[in-house]
């Protein structure tokens, strides 16, 4: 079984917090999907939070992903998540 770490072992200020949970990102290897330009389309991250959220991820080991999709980047992301962990982790999935 692989584990999901929370985002909250990450050295993320309230706001970045609060903005990742409320944008549906609840694990880090779900950020770690997002390019630095996804995290700027989020509603409400800027450029200063788009950096502080990068460096957390990389001060933790979890580097931002660099790969361009022509869907949307919170679907894309959506997906991609969803193809990795439902197998293991259905409770997450339920719909």
């Amino acid at each position: 079984m692989v584990d999901l770490t929370p985002i909250e072992r990450l050295s993320l200020s309230p706001r970045a917090y609060s903005i990742l949970v409320g944008n549906g990102i609840d694990f880090v290897e779900h950020l770690a999907l997002y390019t630095y330009g996804d995290l700027l389309e989020l509603p409400g991250v800027g450029k200063v939070m788009a950096e502080d959220i990068k460096l957390s991820m990389t001060a933790g080991g979890f580097p931002l992903a660099t790969n361009l999709a022509t869907l949307h980047a919170r679907e894309r992301h959506r997906q991609e998540f969803e193809a990795r962990y439902a197998k293991e982790y259905p409770e997450l999935f339920k719909r």
